[in-house]
């Protein structure tokens, strides 16, 4: 199936790896959970994914949670680097 992986960092939880299928990635989607701390976090939040899909029982996500994990591990580092481009230009050390 094609689509995307995407993640977020949720303080308490860490990194949350999420699926949206193919035409349905945009920034109202709540994709399927592909890990336990996305799972905790769309609890916590009270929402529920809004994609058309779902992961079957028992299916491997190991791969796809590797994948996501690897992109948020990613967006942090860029998220670091941004903020000491930034301190560096306020002269912050």
């Amino acid at each position: 199936m094609d689509g995307e992986i995407s993640c977020g960092i949720h303080p308490e939880f860490g990194p949350a790896v999420y699926f949206e299928p193919a035409g349905f990635a945009d920034d109202s989607s709540i994709g399927t959970p592909l890990n336990k701390a996305a799972v905790e976090s769309l609890k916590q939040a009270v929402m529920t994914p809004n994609v058309p899909y779902s992961v079957k029982k028992g299916a491997d996500l190991s791969e796809a949670r590797e994948v996501g994990l690897k992109v948020c591990d990613e967006r942090m580092r860029q998220i670091w680097l941004l903020r000491r481009i930034g301190d560096n230009k306020k002269g912050i050390t």
